[in-house]
C-alpha cells in the first residue's frame, strides 16, 4: 500500500493517469489493513474469560540443555501469557518439555490438559474439561479438538475448539527464493513454482478443514470459542467459511495494535485467531510476542455476563 502511494505521487508528478490505478489498489487494500491494525479500546467487566492460542514450534525454543536456562524459559513463559484457556499448536512432543509446560500452567491455575496422541494440538484450561475429544486428526501435527467448560458456577456451558489447519509449507521455499533472487539464480523461478504448488495444495486442504469446523459449530448446542493456527489470512476462504458459521474474529472486533501473528519470512501475516460466538462480547484482543516461536500468541478477553 505504501508503494502504491509512492507510485501515485510519481505518476502525478509525471502527469500520467496511471495514478488512478495506484489509488484504486490502495483503496482496495484498506479492508485488509483494517484486519491487521486494531483500534479497539479495552473494556472492563467482572465476569470474563481470557483465552488464547500459541503455536509452540514443537518447544524447540522452550527447551535448553542448561537446566537453569530451561527453567528461566519456563518462568518467562509463565509471565508472558495470562489466560484461562490456552490452545497450543505444535505442542512439544518431548515428554520433558511437555511436563514442564504443564507444570508452568498448573502454577497459574490452568490445571486441566488434553493432549490426544494422534496430533500435536492441546487444550489447557483453568476449568475442568468436559468430554474432551479429537474430532479429526488431519495428520500428525494438524487437527481439530473439542471440549466443554463451565466458566461460571451454575452458569452456561461453552464449547472450546482448538484447531491447527494445513500449512502452506512455503517458509523454507520463500527463504530460498530470496537468496536465489539476490544471486540472480535461475533456480529462483522453479522455487517460486514450488511455492505456488504448495500453497494451492494447502489451500485445498484448508477448504475441507474449514468446512468441517463450520459443520461442527453449526451442529453444536453451546456457544463456541475457536482458537487456532488457521494458516490463512483474514480475507481468505478459510476465514470466510468459519465466519459464515456464526463466529466473529475477536481481533477484528476489538483488537489493539498490530495484529501480525507470523512475522516470519513472509512478513505481516495474521494467521492465528480467536473466533467466538457473537453473544460473547470482546472486551479486548491482543497479539503477544513471547519469543518462543516464529508465531506470536493471540489472546482475547470475552464477556460472560451478557451470555
Amino acid at each position: 500500500m505504501l508503494l502504491n502511494v509512492l507510485f501515485a505521487g510519481w505518476w502525478v508528478y509525471k502527469g500520467k493517469r496511471y495514478w488512478i490505478l495506484s489509488l484504486l489498489l490502495f483503496v482496495l487494500g484498506l479492508g485488509n489493513l483494517r484486519e491487521l491494525i486494531g483500534t479497539g479500546s479495552e473494556k472492563q467487566a467482572a465476569q470474563s474469560i481470557t483465552v488464547g492460542v500459541y503455536n509452540l514450534l514443537g518447544g524447540r525454543h522452550l527447551y535448553d540443555k542448561d537446566k537453569s536456562a530451561f527453567q528461566q524459559n519456563m518462568s518467562t513463559f509463565q509471565s508472558c501469557l495470562d489466560v484461562d484457556v490456552l490452545a497450543t499448536a505444535e505442542t512439544p512432543a518431548y515428554n520433558l518439555v511437555r511436563e514442564e509446560l504443564n507444570k508452568t500452567l498448573d502454577s497459574k491455575g490452568v490445571k486441566y490438559h488434553y493432549f490426544p496422541p494422534k496430533t500435536a494440538i492441546a487444550i489447557h484450561s483453568r476449568y475442568p474439561l468436559i468430554n474432551p475429544r479429537l474430532i479429526e486428526a488431519f495428520n500428525k501435527t494438524h487437527g481439530l479438538l473439542a471440549a466443554e467448560i463451565v466458566p461460571l458456577s451454575g452458569g452456561d456451558t461453552l464449547t472450546i475448539l482448538a484447531a491447527h489447519l494445513a500449512s502452506n509449507h512455503v517458509r523454507l521455499d520463500a527463504t530460498r527464493v530470496i537468496k536465489d533472487a539476490a544471486k540472480a539464480r535461475k533456480r529462483a523461478y522453479w522455487t517460486i513454482r514450488d511455492v505456488a504448488i504448495n500453497y494451492r495444495r494447502g489451500a485445498r486442504n484448508r477448504t475441507s478443514q474449514a468446512q468441517l469446523i463450520a459443520r461442527t459449530v453449526e451442529a453444536n448446542p453451546h456457544p463456541v470459542i475457536l482458537m487456532g493456527d488457521l494458516n490463512d489470512t483474514p480475507l481468505s476462504y478459510t476465514l470466510g467459511t468459519v465466519r459464515r458459521a456464526g463466529l466473529v474474529d475477536a481481533f477484528r472486533q476489538n483488537g489493539q495494535g498490530l495484529g501480525i501473528t507470523y512475522p516470519g519470512t513472509i512478513p505481516g501475516l495474521r494467521i492465528d485467531y480467536v473466533l467466538a460466538d457473537p453473544d460473547l462480547s470482546v472486551l479486548a484482543a491482543d497479539v503477544v510476542d513471547c519469543g518462543f516461536s516464529d508465531h506470536n500468541a493471540t489472546t482475547a478477553r470475552l464477556l460472560l455476563a451478557e451470555f
